[in-house]
């Protein structure tokens, strides 16, 4: 057990510096709730201790499940694991980034003739199968989205990634991964900006609407959406309207056990840091901690 009961944040090459230092210095703050709705330090601490009992169950089967296991098993506070999959060290990243966004969001919104948006992508092309998305390259997507924001006309934006796991009640399709990113930044024309991106972000009968481009207020709340450590199964169905017609809608449930187990292991192998969508800002280390800096 020697090597297991050592395993550590230093083992994982994607738990990069500003990551370990970020989680670090959020751990060293007083844990109460900074938004409505938090969940608390302890809630995140028994939800890791299910996902350790959840990957050693399955390690058998699923031999990689095991190095997450152990490096979720061995997080404390003071020596955190910094696993992709830890939603204790995810908890204390999201606090971080709820903390920093806010004044590069500020700096953000400085003329009267623009405004603030929350861009909604969801990339019909990233759409990944089950048991594939290990396959699935995290820097490639960011790296189109980026693409795609300066294609647009976008200068500067901040925000992350999320997954969800998407089905049919009905079996119209084959059930999906679907990376997906909540991205803030500035623009003069919202409905410019939709026209744009609905152009290169196409829609089907899966993604009905792979572009949304609501106005964002610089809240704690609004700004923890853009990265969530939380994920769900998002199942579409049919619904009657009052004026009895069939439309389309969604709800939500938990992921099932060879779900997160599929997730788990590829969050820990691809980091917190991959997850971010940074355009036109960097995370840069100081003597005081890591802040978000323009470049």
């Amino acid at each position: 057990m020697g090597r297991e009961s050592n395993l550590k944040s230093a083992d994982i090459s994607t738990a990069t510096p500003w990551i370990l230092a970020a989680i670090e210095e959020e751990d060293r703050k007083p844990q109460k709730q900074l938004w409505k709705g938090e969940p608390t330090a302890e809630y995140r601490r028994n939800e890791r201790v299910q996902r350790v009992r959840l990957l050693r169950k399955y390690s058998d089967s699923y031999p990689v499940a095991l190095p997450p296991a152990v490096r979720l098993e061995n997080c404390e506070k003071g020596d955190r694991c910094c696993s992709g999959a830890c939603p204790e060290c995810g908890r204390l990243l999201q606090r971080w980034f709820v903390r920093k966004a806010k004044r590069p969001i500020r700096r953000l919104n400085k003329s009267a003739e623009e405004e603030l948006v929350a861009l909604s992508i969801v990339p019909l092309a990233a759409i990944t199968p089950p048991g594939e998305l290990r396959h699935f390259s995290m820097l490639n997507f960011v790296r189109r989205v980026k693409y795609s924001l300066a294609k647009a006309g976008v200068t500067a934006a901040v925000g992350g990634v999320d997954f969800s796991f998407n089905e049919d009640k009905e079996g119209r399709y084959s059930a999906f991964w679907s990376p997906h990113c909540y991205i803030v930044t500035l623009i003069k024309n919202r409905d410019q900006l939709a026209r744009d991106l609905k152009r290169l972000f196409r829609r089907d009968f899966r993604i009905p609407r792979p572009v949304q481009v609501p106005r964002f207020r610089n809240s704690r709340l609004r700004r923890s959406y853009a990265f969530k450590i939380f994920f769900q199964r998002r199942i579409g169905c049919v619904k009657m309207t009052r004026d009895n017609r069939r439309c389309r809608d969604t709800f939500t449930n938990r992921l099932r056990a060879i779900e997160k187990i599929e997730l788990f292991t590829y969050l820990d192998e691809i980091g917190f840091a991959s997850r971010f969508v940074l355009w036109g800002l960097k995370p840069v280390t100081r003597a005081g901690g890591v802040v978000l800096a323009f470049t």
